[in-house]
């Protein structure tokens, strides 16, 4: 299958580039990846990644992911896999999601997902974390398939919006398309996708407040998070060192 990704990004470089090189190296090549940007270190960002870069105002949001959206169109994909520029795909995330894309699934995505805090002079944490309540997946590694894109004219996000991007997405694929196929891949625990909260970069939402959202959140802390992250994603702990200087790594056993 033809495979395009659309992630929109804005400076954070460095882990920026690092989920770059993860969604290069999936297991299930995508065909060309996207990234929507407004600076001259976005465009920077996407040369040194070798991914194709888009131009569009960094706000609102919707208007700036629709963008993407809208470039990936003009590739004809038979899928568009959305996600975040810190958000840190295993390596068979596009091959799980793509699996039932071929089985005629329009919308395919989690509920359960990572999040790793990474700041300098601090302890690493990671956090597993799901829905208590929501059924839309969420936005860190989704996937529609060019069917349902077609049935909204490839129109997924209102203009004018900087939240809930995932929410009206969401509603307008159950309200738009008759008899949606709608796949939430939580039972393929070794696909997900991670996000990487640090100081050193802006954070749309905060490890903290996620860590805190007990009410909305199914969250577990994970034990022995340095050897966890090393065999979920083999080299990360060197890579954490680089873009985050001073973070604190402890050993793996």
């Amino acid at each position: 299958m033809k495979i395009v990704c659309v992630i929109p990004i804005y400076e954070r470089q460095s882990v920026t580039l690092a989920t770059l090189e993860l969604f290069k190296k999936q297991t299930c090549p995508i065909h060309e990846i996207i990234v929507v940007g407004s600076t001259a270190t976005d465009e920077m960002t996407a040369s040194k990644a070798g991914v194709t870069f888009v131009y569009h105002a960094n706000d609102p949001l919707s208007d700036k992911v629709q963008c993407g959206i809208n470039a990936a169109r003009k590739r004809a994909p038979d899928a568009v896999l959305t996600s975040g520029s810190d958000s840190w795909p295993t390596s068979t995330l596009c091959e799980v999601l793509t699996s039932y894309i071929e089985k005629g699934a329009d919308l395919v995505g989690k509920i359960h997902s990572y999040s790793c805090k990474a700041n300098p002079g601090e302890i690493l944490e990671v956090l597993s974390h799901s829905y208590k309540f929501r059924k839309d997946p969420i936005g860190g590694g989704r996937m529609l398939s060019r069917k349902a894109l077609d049935a909204l004219n490839w129109k997924v996000y209102r203009s004018g919006l900087n939240k809930g991007l995932d929410s009206y997405s969401y509603q307008r694929l159950t309200q738009g398309i008759k008899n949606i196929k709608i796949v939430i891949a939580d039972n393929h625990p070794e696909a997900f996708s991670m996000d990487i909260k640090s100081t050193n970069w802006r954070n749309i939402t905060s490890f903290e407040v996620i860590k805190n959202s007990i009410n909305d959140l199914c969250i577990e802390t994970v034990d022995f998070p340095e050897k966890w992250l090393e065999e979920k994603y083999p080299g990360s702990l060197d890579l954490l060192k680089t873009i985050v200087p001073g973070v604190k790594i402890g050993a793996i056993n």
